[in-house]
């Protein structure tokens, strides 16, 4: 408990090493054109981090393009320079709607098409991943109409049908469709309830009807009214962007049986984010780009046993071709 606790309730742009197991202590970064660091760092790496990220045009022109491969391009090049600098993890991008073209931050947001913007997003979700990268996207969900302080809290009230057919449509095509394994929590209420702290959305839809396997961030915690750590752990929530609230405690009990699996989920679903992403694809993008900005862990070595593969199954191909030839000229013969 003393390793897991620390996980979950520091999560504001980074997550905690965890020993026991060899989990590296991570840093992510904010977006969403660019991968830019912002905010109070938690880690000396910050310290080395360039101010001078290529910035791309904003998830609506990227839309307009209607080009997917462009999209994991762009998301593959912001994966190359996070993972120059070490780091891991992206706040971004994000797929909530342009309801208003007054929203203060339509720029972050692709389209008013639920289908277009979950497409789009996904590519460049998938893009990041190539380099090692995962992804938090935002705002799950309603955080449609930002201008202000409309986002703060906002009550919502609208139809399951509605909700599920506009709003959520995007964040389930990034979640089944291109494995995305990072989502950040709303402001939002959905009717009474506090996105980041609703059962029914992050257990029952998001895992529950579209078997998401990741971990969910909540957005920053400075609304102390409302936001709650104990409740967006208990309705499925996994990191708490400590924010206001980085004292590290709880307001419940810590010793039932029921917190304690909640505990062990979220820091399960955390570590089997970095491994999906960090862990496992960051050889592959080195080889397949050999780009000076990533710095490999085994490129040499991942490189060796690729070029045997690619060997053995054309020695494979070429013995199964001359059997082919051997026996239909036996027959032949006959």
């Amino acid at each position: 408990m003393h390793e897991m606790m620390p996980l979950v309730l520091h999560g504001f742009l980074h997550t905690e090493e965890v020993k026991s197991v060899g989990k590296p202590a991570t840093i992510e970064a904010d977006g969403p054109a660019e991968f830019v660091c912002i905010g109070q760092p938690k880690t000396s790496i910050y310290d080395e981090m360039p101010d001078d990220n290529t910035g791309f045009p904003n998830a609506g022109i990227i839309a307009q393009t209607w080009n997917t491969e462009l999209a994991r391009e762009m998301g593959y090049a912001c994966g190359v320079e996070a993972g120059s600098i070490g780091a891991s993890g992206w706040y971004a991008p994000a797929v909530n709607l342009h309801r208003s073209p007054l929203n203060g931050r339509s720029y972050e947001y692709y389209s008013e098409d639920s289908l277009l913007s979950g497409i789009m997003c996904g590519n460049a979700v998938a893009g990041a991943k190539d380099a090692g990268v995962y992804c938090f996207v935002k705002h799950l969900v309603c955080n449609d109409g930002e201008a202000g302080i409309y986002r703060d809290g906002v009550y919502i009230w609208l139809t399951e049908q509605t909700l599920r057919e506009i709003y959520l449509k995007p964040f389930r095509i990034v979640a089944e469709e291109f494995g995305g394994t990072g989502i950040m929590s709303s402001y939002s209420r959905i009717g009474a309830v506090w996105a980041g702290g609703s059962r029914a959305l992050l257990t029952g839809v998001l895992r529950g009807e579209w078997n998401f396997r990741g971990a969910v961030i909540s957005d920053y915690s400075d609304h102390n009214e409302y936001m709650n750590a104990d409740q967006m752990l208990r309705a499925g929530g996994d990191l708490w962007m400590d924010g206001d609230q980085g004292n590290g405690r709880l307001a419940c009990e810590t010793s039932s049986a029921t917190f304690q699996q909640s505990m062990r989920r979220a820091c399960k679903n955390i570590i089997y984010v970095y491994l999906n992403a960090r862990v496992s694809n960051l050889d592959y993008a080195a080889a397949k780009h050999d780009d000076a900005l990533i710095k490999p862990h085994t490129v040499i070595a991942s490189n060796t046993w690729r070029q045997l593969l690619v060997g053995f199954d054309v020695l494979a191909a070429v013995v199964f071709a001359l059997a082919l030839v051997c026996w239909r000229r036996q027959r032949k013969l006959r």
